[in-house]
């Protein structure tokens, strides 16, 4: 797709001889159609015309046809002599069958290579361009295009109209991108807080697993205290009752003593 305000100025060459046919003037279009009629080739008393059946190829940096005899004086192609403008006389008025005024021609986009018209743009003003956005239409079944308006009918106006373009377009899908941005933000919240209810819940749940543990392990080492309370009376008991025997025992050793003394005595 291409504007055909690209193609004005190209220089058209002769592929087979090497000669330079002249400078594009204009692309002569029917937005009834939807084709590409040809071209004008030079200004004023020069001006010459070639079909579009005769343009061999619209590359980026030349217009190229088999030979220089393609471009015809206008008065052989009555086709382009009817459809050229003057370019002095300013844009068409586009305007529907049902005399609502749309605005005027603007930037008309073709496919140079099946030489036919891919939309056109309708313009309402710089401000409302801004605003709302250009109207872009494609060729219309039953658009009229005569040399002075075009006239689209207002039934296939409205079925190919999409969505509004401009500022007002933007700052609407602005809008929804920031709603979009906001629920999503929620959402991850949403989840961030039950993820962290979730932590302390178990945090707490440990921790409180881990203070019963410990509250137990006391009571066990108390109800074993006891049992060597028990067991430390007995050894002193015994102890006890041993010290008595250990002096009886000596004493009579003593006694003893003594009186294998007075019996040695005596003898």
């Amino acid at each position: 797709m291409r504007d055909i305000a690209s193609i004005v100025g190209l220089k058209v060459i002769s592929s087979s001889e090497g000669r330079d046919v002249g400078t594009v003037s204009q692309v002569i279009v029917d937005l009834a159609s939807g084709k590409v009629l040809g071209l004008i080739v030079g200004k004023g008393a020069t001006e010459k015309a070639i079909e579009a059946k005769d343009v061999a190829v619209i590359g980026t940096d030349a217009v190229m046809v088999q030979t220089h005899k393609l471009a015809r004086h206008l008065s052989e192609v009555p086709a382009l002599l009817e459809a050229r403008r003057d370019p002095a006389a300013g844009p068409k008025p586009v305007i529907t069958d049902t005399g609502k005024r749309l605005g005027v021609l603007g930037t008309v986009y073709v496919d140079p290579a099946t030489a036919t018209v891919s939309r056109y743009e309708v313009s309402c003003g710089a401000w409302r361009d801004i605003t709302e956005g250009v109207l872009s239409l494609p060729p219309l079944s039953g658009t009229v295009d005569g040399p002075d308006s075009i006239i689209v009918p207002e039934q296939a106006l409205s079925d190919s109209q999409g969505a509004p373009g401009g500022l007002r377009a933007q700052i609407a899908k602005l809008a929804e991108v920031a709603r979009t941005q906001a629920q999503q933000a929620a959402e991850s919240l949403e989840g961030s807080t039950q993820s962290v209810k979730r932590t302390v819940a178990a945090t707490a749940q440990k921790r409180g697993a881990d203070d019963k543990s410990q509250t137990v392990a006391p009571q066990t080492e108390t109800q074993q205290s006891p049992q060597g309370a028990q067991s430390q009376p007995a050894a002193d008991q015994h102890g006890a009752s041993a010290e008595p025997v250990e002096g009886r025992n000596t004493a009579e050793q003593a006694q003893n003593a003594t009186e294998c003394s007075d019996t040695e005595k005596e003898k």
